[in-house]
């Protein structure tokens, strides 16, 4: 059984998926992240705590559409949307990104309707069905 340095076991998710989704949640000694993924849709890579940094803030400018800030839960969030169709999300005082190409307005709210629900503590269950080691 995959656990990383906090003892998290694979069942457990630290966004609530959407029907469909699955995640891969791989750890080393000062981080987590993984793959969140839909056969045949989209794939969303997040790095959670560590020495992540913000991701957001190393996009060129020059690659940059548009750029928000929110806060949600009580957590400012920073969104980047590059001319290359990718999407990233910062939520710097908990060091963690997520990142994915969207082709569509509905990846989008599908990514952001799951980073939104995001917890440190990975209370969200995930069947065996959804994730894998």
């Amino acid at each position: 059984m995959l656990r990383g340095r906090t003892g998290r076991a694979p069942n457990r998710s630290p966004v609530r998926l959407l029907p469909g989704y699955k995640i891969r949640l791989v750890s080393d000694i000062d981080s987590g992240g993984g793959v969140i993924w839909k056969d045949g849709g989209m794939r969303i890579g997040f790095d959670l705590g560590g020495n992540s940094g913000e991701a957001t803030e190393s996009i060129s400018k020059s690659h940059v559409l548009w750029r928000e800030e929110q806060v949600v839960n009580g957590q400012q969030l920073i969104r980047v949307y590059t001319r290359a169709h990718h999407l990233v999300v910062s939520i710097p005082r908990l060091n963690s990104n997520f990142e994915s190409k969207v082709r569509s307005e509905r990846d989008v709210a599908e990514m952001l309707l799951m980073i939104f629900t995001y917890d440190q503590k990975f209370p969200y269950p995930a069947s065996p069905d959804n994730t894998e080691q």
